[in-house]
């Protein structure tokens, strides 16, 4: 399988989420199967699919269970009363099978020396604001991780080449994003990567 077919096949893989709870919501979510989220992981939350793969880290006994396969796409409901209302993104889920249950998880969750990370990510416009996702996570990125590569991975099954899109591009002025950012980078090993010096060449014009 090519670069590009292997690519091109994760659009369609299930992707895997970390939701968050502590030992007072736990029971609550294993009953309901219903895990609210609070803001600071809305961002998780809208990110879901159905058919996504999902585990549910407690936060207080740092212990790990799933999978959880995700019913729904992520939620978002003012009005939930879950909580006193302080948790109002949500996934629905299933169970799948037996769920596993991993203590001690951060031991497993933290990078090791070396570990290589890939981060699929891409721009956006808001509110008529062009604002490059894309370098600000690199820039970030770079401060804790080496550098392996970037690859400009081609939105196939995603694509912005549509009637409704060019239609608000001209009303809005904005550009079609017909791609998204590959980094591909790695824990190094006690080098702290903004601190190599880099040697410039410069060439008359």
């Amino acid at each position: 399988m090519t670069i590009n077919q292997t690519l091109s096949s994760l659009h369609n893989m299930p992707m895997g989420f970390i939701l968050v709870c502590t030992d007072k919501s736990e029971k609550y979510m294993f009953e309901s199967l219903i895990f609210p989220q609070s803001k600071t992981y809305r961002h998780r939350v809208f990110a879901v699919k159905p058919e996504d793969y999902i585990f549910l880290y407690n936060l207080d006994a740092d212990t790990l269970y799933g999978p959880f396969v995700a019913e729904t796409e992520g939620q978002y409901d003012p009005n939930l009363e879950l909580f006193e209302g302080k948790y109002p993104y949500y996934v629905k889920v299933k169970t799948k099978g037996e769920i596993k249950k991993l203590k001690n998880a951060s031991t497993f969750l933290s990078m090791k020396e070396g570990a290589v990370l890939g981060w699929l990510i891409g721009d956006q416009w808001a509110k008529g604001v062009f604002v490059p996702v894309g370098l600000r996570i690199y820039e970030r990125l770079t401060k804790h991780f080496e550098p392996i590569d970037i690859v400009c991975v081609v939105r196939r099954n995603q694509t912005s080449n549509t009637p409704f899109w060019q239609s608000k591009a001209l009303q809005h002025n904005f550009y079609l994003r017909g791609f998204k950012y590959l980094f591909v980078v790695r824990k190094a090993n006690g080098i702290k990567y903004g601190k190599i010096k880099v040697k410039w060449n410069f060439y008359e014009r």
